[in-house]
């Protein structure tokens, strides 16, 4: 397969720009133009001279992290995230400026935050998928995926919708859940779960 190189068009004003698995190699000084865009890498690392980054400012750098030859936090003396949430985002077609909390998904009620924090199949129902607690032998039971490295998940639960007491989930098994039992209050107890996205360093 030939080596194929990357540079960016001059005279453009972009926001973000895809660089495909056939890039190989990045020529020096490859990303001028490109200040505060974001630059997504999609398959394994390219060869990369040291004046790839070079005349270009705050460069967000994105690259899957199943892919090899990246080095987090810092690639080539840049800072670059390896998965996450703007990675999920891109993969998924969303706009990269969307208000994550507050853009529901097709009419669903389901934030963008939710459908990445608990890993929703976006292709069906999104409604369906959110974490529900059930009642099991008088207490209440939760089982919801927590293994996003970037969300800080919190349980909260009340007896009165008014009164909420923060709850640390239990560790995620091999598959991501976190499985979550509560003793009810005389027979009453309210559970919902309190998502947080952590920026990237």
């Amino acid at each position: 397969m030939p080596a194929h190189s990357f540079r960016t068009p001059s005279s453009q004003v972009i926001t973000s720009v895809t660089l495909p698995t056939s890039i190989t190699n990045i020529e020096p000084l490859a990303f001028v133009g490109l200040d505060d865009a974001f630059i997504f890498f999609t398959g394994p690392a390219p060869v990369i001279d040291e004046e790839s980054f070079s005349g270009v400012d705050n460069p967000i750098i994105r690259a899957p992290a199943d892919q090899p030859g990246y080095d987090a936090p810092e690639w080539q003396d840049v800072p670059i995230v390896l998965g996450g949430f703007d990675f999920w985002r891109f993969e998924n077609g969303f706009n990269l400026q969307s208000d994550l909390a507050n853009t529901i998904l097709a009419d669903s009620g389901v934030s963008l935050l939710q459908a990445y924090a608990f890993n929703l199949d976006l292709s069906t129902s999104l409604q369906a998928q959110i974490p529900t607690a059930q009642l099991t032998a008088g207490q209440l039971q939760i089982n919801f995926f927590a293994d996003r490295s970037d969300v800080s998940y919190v349980i909260e639960f009340s007896t009165n919708l008014t009164n909420w007491t923060p709850l640390v989930p239990t560790a995620p098994d091999v598959n991501g859940i976190s499985s979550n039992t509560l003793p009810l209050s005389n027979g009453k107890g309210f559970i919902r779960i309190g998502l947080t996205l952590t920026p990237p360093n």
